[in-house]
């Protein structure tokens, strides 16, 4: 009785090799963490930054903002004291 060995249906491996080699680790790479800080870095490289004009206008906007928010709790803690005055005393 002959057994029939099945094909596989993976396509075979470029260039005749398994495993890829791999470059030494570097010494940021051995440092604790050191992996974490290579990939955040290669990672901020990738983002989109605004421009200049952008950052400013944005920066403003959360500025007059928080002033606006600033003044809305302000004044709704005044009413508040003045009601709290009002029926205490």
């Amino acid at each position: 009785m002959k057994l029939v060995r099945e094909q596989s249906s993976r396509a075979p491996a470029r260039g005749g090799r398994s495993r890829r080699r791999t470059a030494p680790p570097s010494r940021l790479a051995r440092l604790p963490g050191g992996a974490f800080i290579r990939d955040a870095y290669a990672e901020l490289r990738k983002a989109h930054w605004p421009t200049r004009e952008q950052t400013i206008r944005l920066t403003g906007l959360v500025v007059a903002i928080s002033l606006l928010m600033a003044m809305l709790l302000g004044l709704a803690d005044f009413v508040f004291a003045e009601l709290f005055d009002v029926v205490v005393a």
